[in-house]
């Protein structure tokens, strides 16, 4: 066997990180959802109330659309970002 040959070894490395790296995703990914959720909870209470008697709850959202809810809530609110940081 060739030394760059790839091992049964390797392949199961290789999957055990990817498979890590992804529940990783998934946790970050719920995370960020709690946390637009909470703020929509505090800066939009009609619609998050709305959304719930019609039976789709805010965190069946995904969290881009939550994050377009939430910047369009600050903007009305007249609440501003700052601009990214360009890059060096």
């Amino acid at each position: 066997m060739a030394s760059d040959d790839i091992t049964i070894e390797n392949l199961r490395q290789l999957l055990h990180i990817q498979t890590e790296l992804r529940e990783q995703a998934e946790t970050r990914g719920r995370k960020a959802q709690r946390v637009l959720v909470g703020l929509l909870e505090t800066f939009a209470p009609d619609e998050v109330d709305q959304r719930l008697k019609s039976g789709r709850p805010l965190d069946s959202l995904p969290v881009e659309e939550l994050v377009q809810k939430a910047v369009a809530e600050a903007e009305q609110e007249q609440f501003s970002f700052p601009q990214p940081l360009p890059e060096p």
